[in-house]
């Protein structure tokens, strides 16, 4: 799960078919906090949690396979779950929130095993990204403040999980940009000769590990310089997307596949059925033969589709996230709503893209 920014969308552009598939709001708060949701996860069509924070407190959702419910998580006073991949699960069910805490200098994990809660302190304030493989097997790296990483060269400074304890590996050269979970393996994306360093953007090439049951294994990955958004997502079966743009003057967003035995380059386009594309660095699987690179926009493995003109027309409407529903052609997607259409106060919100599971 990658690290992302909001795609905050003007919805209303378009009627919605009502047999097509188009973005419908399935969850939004009814208090008077205002906030929203910076991610979503979805290990079963009747499982799936979504965390944010609203008001300063955290907002943490379930869905139980027929209504989103907001669950009270014990120990999460002043827990803030700040990052996109703040929610991760694998598959028999253990779920992470991690995030910050407020006046702390160790974030923590709130750990749900099916029964109960377990909190366990991170080795550092926060991650800039994890991947959720397994009950014993859960990587991350920190935010850049942290001072793991050192100029020019950059170091990776990554913390793996066994289930007891956290241990760290630490990779010269390789600045860390993002990790997913797939199958039995976390994926962990980053840039080596890096230019422009110190700046908000910097370009590099990219490097790619795989990480199985804390050991850590170079692979193949694209030999073009980019810089921008870099991210990953990978499929159980070992294909592996990066979203990124390319380090040329027109910069332009690119999506690279690794089919398992080599990477193919798609441009992302700038205009999909006659609307914009967002490009967030949010990426997700789609359990089939393609990804979302953004909240709105799905690469099929043949074909863009473009779902920004079936956002509702209920004002500012923002996805931060996506996750696609297990064993159907739906996703959820997470972020925030207009109190009201007018208003520029922002409340938590759950969507979806399909018919409900």
């Amino acid at each position: 799960m990658a690290a992302a920014g909001a795609a905050a969308l003007a919805g209303g552009t378009a009627a919605q078919a009502t047999a097509a598939p188009h973005w419908q709001i399935v969850y939004r708060t009814t208090s008077t906090a205002a906030g929203g949701l910076g991610s979503v996860t979805a290990p079963s069509k009747t499982d799936a949690w979504a965390a944010g924070a609203s008001n300063g407190q955290p907002v943490i959702l379930n869905w139980n396979g027929k209504t989103w419910k907001s669950v009270q998580v014990p120990g999460t006073a002043g827990f803030q779950p700040v990052q996109s991949t703040a929610a991760d699960a694998n598959w028999s069910g253990d779920v992470w929130l991690i995030g910050s805490v407020a006046n702390s200098a160790v974030g923590q994990a709130h750990v749900w095993n099916g029964k109960s809660w377990r909190t366990i302190a991170l080795p550092t304030s926060g991650f800039g990204a994890n991947a959720v493989v397994s009950a014993a097997d859960v990587w991350g790296y920190p935010a850049s403040s942290d001072g793991c990483y050192t100029l020019p060269s950059r170091t990776a400074c990554l913390y793996h999980w066994t289930g007891a304890k956290w241990t760290e590996t630490k990779i010269a050269g390789v600045y860390p940009t993002d990790m997913t979970a797939a199958g039995t393996h976390a994926w962990i994306l980053g840039l080596t000769d890096l230019r422009n360093p110190g700046s908000a953007n910097p370009s590099g090439i990219p490097v790619i590990y795989e990480g199985t049951s804390g050991a850590l294994r170079k692979v193949p990955a694209p030999t073009a310089r980019i810089q921008s958004y870099d991210s990953i997502a990978a499929a159980p079966n070992g294909q592996l997307w990066v979203e990124a743009s390319l380090a040329t003057t027109q910069a332009p967003a690119t999506l690279f596949h690794w089919t398992g035995t080599r990477w193919t380059t798609t441009t992302i386009p700038g205009l999909v059925g006659g609307f914009p594309t967002f490009i967030s660095g949010t990426m997700a699987y789609d359990g089939k033969n393609g990804v979302w690179v953004a909240p709105t926009l799905h690469w099929t493995g043949s074909t863009w589709v473009n779902t920004f003109g079936s956002i509702p027309s209920v004002g500012s409407f923002e996805l931060n996230a996506v996750a696609a529903i297990p064993g159907s052609t739906s996703i959820w997607a997470a972020g925030a709503v207009s109190r009201t259409p007018t208003s520029s106060v922002l409340d938590p919100l759950v969507a979806a893209y399909g018919p409900l599971p």
